[in-house]
């Protein structure tokens, strides 16, 4: 008996795989396919999510001198102490109901009433606005996501 499932695609390989393998080497910085030549450090404010498997920024952080990262996984949040004082988020806030492909379509009905990360809101979308908004500087007003209103 034979079973026949049909021609492998790229996303079946590309999303287990090669994903994986592509994402590790980039964190190397010092990788010669990466064509990075360092000339200067540069403290770029980092927020990183991650569904499934916890992650730490630490050794990222060292090697980049990055001194503004936030990390949010399945165990819940990481916060350099720069970081802790410009944003921080709900106690539970967490990953561990994402795989990397749920993250942009994850339910957001439940917006503002349970915690970022929680069934009804998503941990992007309820967390990316206030972080990037807690960096901005200037004088251009930005409604917060209650504020706007879909049509």
């Amino acid at each position: 008996m034979e079973i026949y499932e049909g021609s492998p695609n790229n996303s079946l390989w590309y999303t287990n795989n090669r994903y994986n393998l592509d994402i590790s080497r980039a964190a190397d910085m010092t990788a010669p396919e990466m064509n990075i030549t360092r000339k200067a450090d540069i403290n770029i404010p980092t927020i990183a999510y991650r569904g499934i498997l916890p992650i730490t920024i630490d050794e990222y952080a060292a090697k980049t001198r990055v001194t503004d990262w936030t990390v949010i996984d399945s165990n819940g949040m990481q916060y350099s102490e720069e970081a802790r004082g410009i944003t921080t988020f709900p106690v539970g806030t967490n990953t561990r109901l994402y795989n990397h492909m749920d993250f942009t379509m994850a339910d957001n009905s439940l917006a503002g009433k349970v915690t970022p990360g929680s069934v009804g809101a998503n941990v992007i979308t309820n967390t990316l606005f206030p972080w990037v908004s807690g960096r901005a500087n200037g004088t251009t007003p930005v409604p917060t996501p209650q504020e706007l209103v879909i049509e």
